[in-house]
């Protein structure tokens, strides 16, 4: 076979005119020119997506606490699981979006890998809603790989699912928001009010990310007084059904727990941790270093001269005090504001932990977007290029706790058989790092009873179905409160007299040998070693003397004997060497 010029095609030109025929025919489409900038942004999605639905159990720390509501939810009415009063509906709170993106799933994949999958979608939302506001502004959509950072990072690996979903509604809707500040109208409000709906089941915070949104760039555009009444009427309807949500749910004691106040240099020195996670806890500076250069340097790549060129390195900076200026970097000022949040707003609040950590990442993706260089600027190549190395740092950081959390869990799961349905089980992590949540492996198994409930129903000492907010809640007529409050920041902390007292199995995470025997030794006057392998041990109460779960919770014994750690601390076994 010979082509147009006569020459002959052989081996594997063969195909040559197919594949021509091909891309002519596909660079015709105008969907397909119109999806192929996306291309960068969609292959980084699917290489953070796809590994975390393939696992037994992601390295994130409250993932098995959210997977234990889904497990209620999907066996609700089956008394081989719980008695039919021991949970209670709860549906209309914020943050509930990942339940009922969950749910439909988990009757056809289980739980565990439904859960997986809303996580997959949350993290690629992310880094392709980036992308798309990338495109909004007139940079280019490879940008949104650097959002790699936020989507696989802080909110990924402490396990805040609803996070995840909630910032990637919020950059997928921003590009929205802008044409509805520049030219408000009637329908346009109505959909904005639909779409901080969205953003109240996903996550409270985007809810009020988008408000600022709002009100910034509707500043920046101006108009008249109509105009901008028009551009508060979904915020204000908004923010009204949250304060009254605020207001009508039901604070436990354990849910009145807040954190520290933080100083402004403490959060200064843990922008790190917050954007990067705690994967490995001594380079999160480093490799956050390293990721904040190349968006930098990718930022500044217009004002670097092409090679050969002759012409000035810098040139007079823009009239900022004009209104031009203003619809120009609006989307920085946004950035900004969001970041402001972050420094200023209080650690916790009513319950709500970690509040003001949650405007970070959203300031991040927001930043990164607004200081990019334009779309054909210089170095274009060379930047896309160097912003590949971010997602692939990573990568690096995020596969071998994921490899590790998924062999311990799927060693967990072995054990699972030797527990009964409807069971009261707690859970313990020994293998603790610089954190008390997670190992020095970089996942965590604090919240394994979680997971244990919604394989094996039951209930458990800590979990999501005790948050306020939950859609499956513990009816607060059984609620055991004191456990919860003595036992969940510092689990190893724990009385055996008072806890097998109240829950029959109790699964332990020990990967040291002697660790375990020393465990097994501490425990041996109030249960009993049910089954066990290479770091997991499940014991099981000798001195429950109810196994209902539908009780109040029962008073504590007058002698509650020595904590768990503090045996552990006299055992011969583990007294450090001399």
């Amino acid at each position: 076979m010979r082509d147009s010029a006569g020459r002959p095609i052989t081996g594997c030109c063969y195909h040559r005119p197919i594949v021509d025929a091909l891309r002519a025919s596909l660079g015709r489409n105008p969907r397909v020119r119109a999806l192929a900038p996306y291309l960068w942004p969609a292959a980084c999605a699917l290489l953070f997506a796809a590994p975390l639905v393939m696992v037994a159990m992601p390295p994130m720390a409250d993932f098995p606490g959210h997977e234990a509501v889904v497990g209620v939810l999907l066996h609700w009415g089956d008394a081989s699981f719980f008695p039919a009063d021991l949970y209670v509906h709860n549906w209309g709170h914020p943050n509930q979006l990942q339940y009922a993106l969950a749910l439909p799933l988990a009757c056809l994949i289980g739980t565990t890998r439904a859960l997986e999958v809303v996580v997959a979608l949350g993290v690629a939302s992310i880094i392709l809603g980036t992308a798309r506001l990338a495109r909004h502004l007139g940079r280019p959509e490879w940008v949104g790989v650097l959002a790699a950072p936020v989507a696989a990072g802080w909110s990924l690996h402490l396990g805040f699912i609803a996070n995840l979903l909630g910032l990637g509604a919020f950059l997928w809707m921003l590009p929205e928001l802008d044409g509805f500040t520049r030219d408000p109208r009637w329908r346009g409000a109505a959909g904005v009010l639909g779409g901080l709906v969205l953003l109240y089941f996903a996550h409270e915070a985007a809810l009020v990310s988008a408000m600022l949104a709002i009100a910034v760039l509707s500043v920046a555009h101006g108009g008249s007084v109509a105009r901008y009444a028009l551009r508060a009427a979904p915020c204000i309807a908004a923010a009204g059904g949250a304060y009254l949500q605020l207001k009508l749910r039901h604070l436990t004691e354990v849910n009145r727990f807040g954190l520290a106040p933080m100083s402004l240099e403490e959060r200064l020195h843990d922008v790190p941790w917050t954007t990067v996670g705690y994967y490995d806890f001594n380079r999160a500076p480093l490799v956050f270093t390293g990721i904040v250069l190349i968006v930098a340097l990718n930022a500044a790549r217009v004002r670097v001269p092409l090679l050969g060129e002759k012409r000035a390195l810098s040139k007079p900076l823009p009239n900022l005090a004009t209104r031009g200026a203003f619809v120009r970097f609006r989307f920085v000022a946004l950035g900004l504001s969001l970041l402001l949040g972050y420094l200023v707003l209080p650690a916790s609040y009513e319950g709500i932990l970690f509040l003001c950590h949650r405007f970070l990442p959203v300031a991040w993706c927001v930043l990164i977007v607004a200081t990019a260089a334009p779309s054909g600027a210089r170095w274009q190549r060379a930047g896309a290029i160097a912003c590949a190395g971010v997602p692939a740092v990573m990568l690096a950081l995020l596969i071998p706790p994921l490899l590790d959390s998924d062999a311990a869990y799927r060693r967990l799961d072995a054990l699972l058989p030797a527990i009964d349905r409807g069971a009261a089980v707690f859970s313990v992590e020994f293998d603790r790092g610089p954190l008390r949540v997670f190992n020095p492996r970089g996942f965590s198994t604090r919240f394994a009873q979680g997971h244990i409930v919604a394989q094996r129903g039951g209930r458990a000492l800590a979990d999501y179905t005790q948050s306020p907010i939950s859609p499956a809640l513990v009816n607060p007529a059984f609620a055991w409160q004191a456990a919860g409050r003595d036992n969940f920041l510092d689990p190893t902390m724990f009385h055996p007299a008072i806890v097998f007292a109240q829950f029959r199995y109790v699964m332990v995470h020990a990967s040291a040998p002697e660790l375990g025997r020393a465990v097994q030794n501490a425990l041996r006057s109030e249960a009993r070693l049910v089954a066990q392998n290479a770091d997991w041990q499940l014991f099981e109460s000798t001195i429950l003397e109810t196994r209902s779960l539908d009780v109040a919770e029962p008073t504590a014994p007058a002698d509650a004997g020595d904590a768990l750690l503090d045996r552990l601390r006299a055992s011969t076994a583990i007294r450090p060497k001399r």
